[in-house]
């Protein structure tokens, strides 16, 4: 038989705000009319959340009377800064062959602290198991080369793009636990070709493959406890790795 030992009535109060901004110099050049051009681009973007929480806790026996309460009060502000710069050249050359190549690099700094308080006699006092700092930094280095054809019905485009990514952690200590990191380094090569085939005005047939990376999200690697209820929190883990995936795709286009 089940019976019931007490009862915890929780009431949580999370706001969150945020403030982006941007800024974005952008610089191209025509050589010629053929299409030879070069293209430059810087991007700065910053975002910033204002994240606070309280969380109430009360508790009472089977029968509704009164045994305790908790108060937990945290300020977990966010601080992300990103800088990209690319150039771009395009060059046409002889027999309608394009190549198009360039490079990128990225730096990614977000910032992220944790306060956490327990409200004790209406005082508020720090609770060093929750409370922490993590620094995280990511660099991005990439190149890459395209070539693209026309050849009667047919479009032809194949290419390579270069990663190699850099990236490293730190998360401060407190009285009970010690100070800890990671650093990794890791290249990748991502291939991508295209064929395209008009057989008619309205009869098409293309072909794509390509290789793909999509890395964690920031806050999926923030090792923070981030707390819903007393019961239900919510943590990143920074040693996620990136997902890769190879994409095929066959498309039959067909006009009536």
């Amino acid at each position: 038989m089940i019976a019931l030992d007490s009862i915890a009535v929780s009431n949580s109060d999370v706001p969150n705000k945020w403030k982006n901004g941007s800024v974005n110099f952008n610089f191209r050049h025509q050589f010629d009319s053929t299409g030879k051009e070069i293209t430059f681009d810087f991007d700065y973007l910053n975002y910033r959340a204002n994240k606070k929480s309280q969380l109430d806790n009360i508790y009472y026996n089977s029968n509704w009377q009164l045994k305790g309460s908790d108060y937990l009060i945290g300020n977990l502000p966010t601080d992300i800064n990103v800088y990209s710069a690319k150039v771009d050249f395009t060059l046409p050359l002889k027999k309608g062959i394009k190549v198009e190549t360039g490079l990128k690099s990225s730096f990614v700094n977000p910032k992220n602290t944790a306060a956490y308080y327990n409200i004790i006699s209406n005082k508020e006092e720090v609770d060093v198991n929750k409370t922490n700092n993590f620094n995280y930094k990511e660099n991005i280095n990439a190149a890459y080369i395209n070539l693209s054809k026309e050849i009667k019905k047919w479009s032809l485009q194949a290419g390579v793009r270069m990663e190699k990514t850099n990236n490293n952690g730190f998360q401060f200590g407190n009285p009970i636990s010690k100070d800890s990191s990671f650093k990794n380094s890791y290249l990748g090569l991502f291939p991508n070709a295209f064929f395209n085939f008009n057989a008619s005005e309205k009869n098409q047939f293309s072909f794509s493959y390509g290789r793909r990376i999509k890395r964690p999200d920031y806050e999926d690697m923030n090792p923070f406890l981030y707390y819903i209820d007393n019961y239900t929190y919510d943590h990143g883990n920074p040693f996620l790795k990136p997902s890769i995936a190879n994409v095929l795709s066959c498309r039959t286009l067909i006009n009536k």
